[in-house]
C-alpha cells in the first residue's frame, strides 16, 4: 500500500468536501488530525464528523475511492481503506454519557457541540468545516488552539479523567509525544483519580490497550515510562511497579541494541514494542507479582507465557552460550526457542561473548536451512521411519557449523543413513 504525499491529502479533502455537497451533509475534520496539522504542518490521517449518518457518508466515500469499508454501527463509526494508504475514520456526530465511572460510555446521536463536549482535551476538540458550505473554516470553541501555543494539555471536564481513565493514559502519550504539559488543574485532577483508585477499576482490556499504545512509541518511552512514575499511574499496572535509574540503564541497553541491529540490516519483523518495554520494566520482579502484573493486564497465550517465563529462558539460554566448547548448531538450537523480544533482550543485557552469538544467529545462523527434504532420501533409495528425520537434522548441524556446504546436503544425509545414524 502506498504512502499518500501532502498534494494527494488535499486532493482527498477536496474530494470530501465535494461529496459533502452533494449530499448535502455537513461533515468536519476534527480532532488529532487538526490538532496535528497546525503543529507540525501535517495530515495522515483523516477523521471526520459527519452531522447524520456516518455509515451512508463512508459507503459513499468508499463507493467514490473503490475502496473497503468496515462500519460499528453500535459505535457510529465506520473506516474506509484508501487505495493511497490514509487511514480514514469517519463518524456520525455523537453524545455520550457514563453510567458508572471507568466502563464504556453510552453512545447516542448528537450533534457537533456535543461530539466536542465528549472529547478528552481541548487540543483535541479543534475542528475544520469541510463542507457543505464552501471554503474550510477553523472551529475552536474551547481554547485548544490557544493551548497548543502554550505547549498546554487541559481537559475539559473536571469529571473526565472518572468517566474514563484511559484519558490518564492518553495525558502522558500526548505529553511525549507532542511536547505538551498538563496545566495544573488538569494534573491535580488526574492526581485525585489516581489516589482515589479510579484508574484502578479499568478493565484488564482497557488498561492492556492503553500498555500496548504506550509502551509501543518506542522514541518517547523513557520519557513516558518516567512520567508515568511521576504520576503514579505505573503503581495502577501492579503496586510494585516504579522506574528508576538502574530501569533506565536498562532501557537504554535494549533501545540502542535495536538501532544497533536495524543499522546491521537485521529484521525482526515478528517483535513487538511493546511486550519487550513491558519485559524491560519487569525485569527485576520477582515471578510471583510478574505473574499478578500478568493477571492485572489480563495476558493470555502467547504473551502470557511470554512474560511470566522470560527470566528463566534467557538465564538458561545465557548459560547454554557460555564458554568455548559452543557451537553453532548449539547455538541455534538454544536461540531458536526464544522469541523476537527475548533474542533482542538477550543480545542487549548479555556478555560480549552471548551478544555475539545472539548477532550471530540474527543475521547469520537463523537463515540456514536445508535445500533436501525426506523425499529426496527416499528416492536414493532410504526407506521410510524416523531415521529419516533424524540424519535431516544431523544434516543441518553439519551445514550449521561449516562442515558441509548446501551442495554436499543429500550426500552427508544418504551417507550418515548407510552409517545407522541415531539421534
Amino acid at each position: 500500500m502506498e504512502e499518500a504525499t501532502p498534494s494527494e491529502v488535499r486532493e482527498r479533502l477536496t474530494l470530501i468536501a465535494d461529496l459533502s455537497r452533494e449530499l448535502e451533509v455537513s461533515v468536519y475534520l476534527v480532532g488529532g488530525a487538526v490538532r496535528d496539522l497546525l503543529l507540525t504542518g501535517e495530515l495522515r490521517d483523516l477523521d471526520l464528523v459527519v452531522e447524520g449518518s456516518g455509515a451512508d457518508f463512508a459507503h459513499a466515500l468508499g463507493e467514490r475511492l473503490d475502496a473497503p469499508v468496515r462500519t460499528h454501527p453500535q459505535f457510529l463509526t465506520a473506516e474506509v481503506e484508501d487505495p493511497l494508504g490514509l487511514h480514514i475514520d469517519i463518524a456520525s456526530s455523537r453524545a455520550e454519557s457514563y453510567p458508572e465511572p471507568a466502563v464504556l460510555p453510552v453512545v447516542r446521536e448528537g450533534s457537533l457541540e456535543e461530539d466536542l463536549d465528549r472529547r478528552d482535551f481541548t487540543v483535541n476538540t479543534l475542528t475544520v468545516r469541510l463542507g457543505p458550505d464552501a471554503g474550510l473554516e477553523l472551529i475552536d470553541s474551547r481554547g485548544g488552539v490557544q493551548d497548543l501555543e502554550d505547549s498546554l494539555l487541559r481537559i475539559l471536564h473536571s469529571r473526565s479523567f472518572v468517566d474514563d481513565p484511559t484519558r490518564a493514559f492518553r495525558a502522558v502519550r500526548l505529553e511525549t509525544r507532542l511536547g505538551l504539559r498538563l496545566e495544573p488543574e488538569s494534573k491535580r485532577l488526574l492526581n485525585q483519580a489516581v489516589e482515589k483508585q479510579i484508574v484502578d477499576r479499568l478493565s484488564p482490556a482497557r488498561l492492556r490497550q492503553e500498555v500496548v499504545y504506550l509502551f509501543g512509541e518506542l522514541e518517547n518511552l523513557e520519557a513516558s515510562l518516567r512520567r508515568m512514575d511521576e504520576l503514579g499511574l505505573l503503581r495502577t499496572l501492579h503496586p510494585r511497579l516504579s522506574f528508576d535509574e538502574r530501569d533506565a540503564e536498562r532501557l537504554t541497553r535494549v533501545t540502542d541494541q535495536i538501532v544497533r541491529l536495524h543499522d546491521k540490516g537485521i529484521e525482526l519483523p515478528a517483535l513487538e514494542f511493546w511486550r519487550l518495554a513491558l519485559m524491560s520494566l519487569a525485569w527485576r520482579l520477582e515471578p510471583a507479582v510478574r505473574e499478578e502484573l500478568v493477571d492485572r493486564l489480563g495476558l493470555v497465550g502467547a504473551d502470557r507465557e511470554l512474560l511470566l517465563g522470560f527470566r528463566q529462558r534467557l538465564e538458561a539460554a545465557a548459560s547454554d552460550l557460555d564458554g568455548s566448547r559452543v557451537q553453532p548448531h548449539l547455538a541455534a538450537r538454544s536461540l531458536a526457542r526464544l522469541q523476537a523480544e527475548e533474542q533482542v533482550l538477550l543480545s542487549a543485557l548479555g556478555d560480549d561473548e552471548v551478544k555475539a552469538w545472539v548477532e550471530r544467529w540474527l543475521e547469520e545462523l537463523r537463515h540456514i536451512e536445508l535445500t533436501i527434504s525426506g523425499q529426496d532420501l527416499l528416492a536414493r533409495g532410504a526407506s521410510p521411519g524416523p531415521a529419516i528425520g533424524a540424519v535431516l537434522t544431523a544434516t543441518l548441524e553439519a551445514r550449521l557449523d561449516g562442515l558441509i556446504g548446501a551442495d554436499e546436503e543429500l550426500d552427508h544425509a544418504a551417507e550418515l543413513l548407510e552409517k545407522g545414524h541415531q539421534k
